[in-house]
């Protein structure tokens, strides 16, 4: 008996820790139809995985089906739907493709979660994001040089050969929302709108002098109080700070130099705002649009894991 999508022969899924997209997908890993929603990881037990799942893919599903679900990202963390082991660096799909089979109460889907990746020096781990480098490495087979992901928590990955050598973390976008709504400074920021003439200035004179962020940041509050300065531009310079220390530091650890090309992964604003912090060190990254890419990263991963043959 057909699916209710006849031309879908398995489905992706992205399961971030706010946000789950759904794509089906057919046999060469096109779009059919695509679903998404706020049940993000964070919001979830274990035991509600399947469930979520089921509500936004059953339009998809016809009756006594055994539909392939690929998912990458924190489903398969230790807090998610069940735990899917990380895998040592380096790391490729080539030699290291990787998979935990999940058992659920319906028989329609057969489910799959994507390893994430772990590092031990200096410790770090990530999940959802190999991915996306997955995916580019499809459009640029031959890229050597640093990928960048932003988000709450932005990887920076030195990729060599098809290879994920290294990676590093940072919680700049958390530090954002803690210090933006939880710390005194919520009584100055009191805004969502952006001063793009306050960005500059900031950024560089925190990218010059890093190791003063923790007064700056107290500045920004001592501003509103005596110079009256506007909401919007204290939230400008306080993500310029942040940005900044994290730029530092990521060129202090070597991942920022002429000589390595950089992709910047993410159409947001948010991806706006890395490409032009990095065109103000005088460096040019190549953007790439993230939707796309973890689409492509999921079915190269069906493709390596055998399950079109299943």
């Amino acid at each position: 008996m057909k699916t209710a999508l006849p031309n879908m022969t398995w489905i992706a899924v992205d399961w971030g820790s706010s946000l789950m997209r759904v794509w089906a997908m057919d046999a060469q890993g096109k779009v059919v139809a695509t679903q998404q929603s706020s049940q993000g990881a964070n919001r979830l037990q274990s035991t509600e995985y399947e469930a979520t799942l089921l509500n936004l893919i059953e339009p998809w599903l016809g009756n006594h089906q055994s539909v392939p679900v690929l998912i990458a990202g924190m489903a398969g963390s230790r807090q998610g739907w069940q735990e899917a082991a990380y895998l040592n660096l380096p790391w490729s799909w080539a030699k290291q493709a990787q998979s935990t089979f999940v058992v659920t109460q319906d028989s329609r889907i057969r489910v799959y979660l994507l390893s994430g990746l772990k590092q031990l020096h200096p410790p770090d781990v990530m999940r959802g994001e190999e991915t996306q480098v997955i995916g580019l490495l499809t459009q640029q087979p031959d890229f050597n040089g640093v990928v960048i992901l932003p988000g709450t928590h932005s990887k920076w990955v030195r990729l060599q050969e098809g290879v994920i050598q290294a990676f590093h973390t940072c919680m700049t976008g958390e530090l954002f929302q803690l210090l933006s709504e939880q710390s005194m400074l919520r009584h100055s920021v009191t805004t969502q709108t952006w001063a793009a003439e306050s960005f500059d200035a900031a950024f560089l004179t925190a990218l010059a002098q890093p190791a003063q962020l923790s007064y700056r940041l107290f500045s920004l509050r001592a501003e509103h109080l005596l110079l009256d300065t506007k909401a919007d531009a204290l939230r400008t310079k306080l993500s310029a700070y942040l940005l900044a220390l994290e730029i530092a530091a990521m060129r202090e650890q070597g991942l920022i130099q002429a000589e390595l090309p950089l992709a910047l992964i993410g159409n947001s604003r948010l991806g706006q705002l890395y490409a032009h912090s990095l065109q103000l060190l005088g460096m040019k990254a190549t953007r790439f649009d993230g939707e796309a890419l973890v689409q492509a990263g999921l079915y190269r991963a069906y493709q390596e894991l055998g399950l079109c043959a299943n």
